[in-house]
């Protein structure tokens, strides 16, 4: 039946077997089986997406299925330490009209997901005035990880100047809990009972702020105390050791300076926007969540 249906749906109209033809394959048997000579994915029914440029016209497009789960051929841009920008995401300002990035599912100011480069650092904003700062970008398992733009990783000092919930986060990316633990900032007017709480900074090079607490890991709303309020929300990696609750605010810290990370997905053609044809291999890539793992 898996042949059959194979032979259905994944070649064009002119390529399908006729009914008689599918009952006979059916009727003699798996011997007499064959495969589609080489399948095809059909994309007649898909509707033409208007760029503000040109009608991009996928039912033109025929393109075989082993193309689209492999990367495409677009020429990675780079930005200090990131040395693999490409699609999905833009170094804007840096790509050449014949190597853009563009998601033919969405609309023109979403073809790409547009990275800056400031002093050798690759920025990606979340939101307007939101700055993260890019750590590295994995292609396999589609994850990037991030920074808050008020971090230094030598500095202990250093706090984060944005706070992130899962709502924050913009669409086709996720903030999956599995990936990443929250670190839930609170100001209180008296010493937290709790010994969840872990005073920010904690003296030494750190500083001290007075009055400021973090809390590793999921809270529910009973374990805020009556002279507490929630700050902010930041995030660590899983991939960061092995952070218990009860860990020093220094090995905190340097959780939130590796980093947390976010998976995205995306639908994209590199092609040459004086003709708007594939100038390479599209990919499509659904995000998913690997085993995590610690470094």
């Amino acid at each position: 039946m898996l042949i059959l249906a194979l032979w259905c749906i994944q070649t064009k109209p002119s390529d399908r077997p006729s009914t008689s033809k599918l009952v006979e394959m059916l009727e003699r048997g798996g011997e007499f089986l064959q495969m589609p000579p080489k399948p095809f994915l059909y994309l007649h029914e898909m509707p033409a997406r208007d760029h503000g440029m040109a009608i991009i016209n996928p039912s033109e497009i025929s393109l075989p299925f082993e193309d689209l789960i492999f990367e495409g051929s677009c020429k990675p841009s780079s930005c200090g330490s990131i040395q693999n920008i490409t699609c999905p995401f833009q170094l804007k300002g840096q790509n050449p009209p014949s190597q853009r990035c563009y998601n033919t599912y969405y609309s023109t100011d979403r073809r790409s997901f547009q990275v800056t480069c400031q002093n050798n650092v690759t920025i990606l904003a979340l939101a307007p005035s939101r700055n993260y700062h890019v750590q590295s970008i994995n292609y396999n398992n589609n994850s990037i990880r991030l920074v808050d733009s008020g971090l230094r990783k030598a500095d202990c000092s250093t706090t984060p100047v944005h706070s992130l919930s899962v709502g924050d986060v913009p669409p086709d990316f996720y903030l999956y809990a599995s990936w990443n633990k929250p670190v839930v900032f609170l100001e209180c007017k008296n010493r937290p009972v709790s010994t969840r709480y872990v005073v920010a900074g904690g003296g030494g090079t750190c500083g001290n702020a007075s009055g400021t607490y973090v809390v590793l890991g999921d809270m529910v709303v009973s374990e805020v105390e009556g002279s507490c309020s929630v700050s902010k929300v930041a995030w660590v990696s899983s991939h960061y050791g092995r952070l218990i609750e009860n860990s020093s605010y220094l090995d905190i810290h340097g959780g939130m300076a590796y980093g947390f990370e976010l998976s995205f997905e995306y639908y994209t053609y590199c092609f040459n926007p004086s003709s708007f044809r594939p100038t390479s291999r599209c990919k499509y890539k659904f995000s998913f969540l690997p085993s995590i793992s610690s470094n």
